[in-house]
């Protein structure tokens, strides 16, 4: 005697294709999230660019010390340390200071050279598409001049501003007590230099404070 075996019945053919199509509509939901999120993305890293686009200042970063004081770094802006000062004879100079630029040092250049050329009565003064910020502890004999400066800085103080040979017009400079430490301080924002530098170096100028 055969013993017949049971059929799947016919019924559940549609029902396997209903779970197939729910599966392919799952997949395509997936699909349709992750592409909006990638969209929604792509939002916000525009607008977050567009914060910090043309005229627009960077953020202040980190701090380098000079003497008493701090300044704040603008993000993305580099930093070059300044030697000089009273040492000993075959000794390395000592640190005095900071400069602060959106500018890139040229290879085989020191930042003092790239400041006398500035600085040069018959020079070409600094770039006009570029902004700079140097703070000096004055180690030398004397001081650096007249201290008409005073804490918080800002650009409606008594700054000595001279115009070279040739027309052009050198960085503002000054200098300032704090207790009886002597610094300088020399400030160049390029008229053509983007808005958002020239805003940027503008803070870090008022960024300069004691730190104890």
């Amino acid at each position: 005697m055969t013993l017949g075996l049971p059929r799947l019945p016919i019924a559940l053919a549609p029902l396997i294709a209903e779970a197939k199509r729910r599966t392919l509509l799952r997949r395509s939901l997936l699909g349709l999230a992750l592409l909006v999120l990638a969209g929604g993305a792509v939002i916000v890293a525009f607008a977050l660019r567009s914060s910090l686009g043309p005229g627009a200042p960077r953020p202040l970063t980190s701090s380098v010390h000079v003497g008493r004081l701090s300044v704040s770094i603008p993000r993305g802006f580099h930093v070059y340390t300044l030697r000089g000062g009273i040492y000993r004879s075959g000794t390395r100079p000592p640190v005095i200071g900071d400069v602060l630029t959106d500018f890139r040092l040229p290879a085989h250049t020191t930042v003092s050279q790239l400041l006398d050329r500035w600085t040069a009565p018959r020079g070409n003064g600094p770039p006009s598409k570029l902004v700079a910020l140097e703070l000096e502890e004055w180690w030398g004999i004397g001081g650096p001049g007249p201290h008409s400066l005073h804490l918080p800085l800002s650009l409606k103080q008594p700054w000595v501003q001279l115009h070279l040979a040739n027309g052009s017009v050198a960085p503002r400079y000054q200098g300032f007590l704090l207790g009886t430490a002597s610094y300088e301080v020399m400030y160049w924002s390029g008229p053509s230099a983007p808005a958002n530098d020239r805003a940027a170096v503008l803070r870090a100028l008022r960024s300069i404070r004691p730190t104890r």
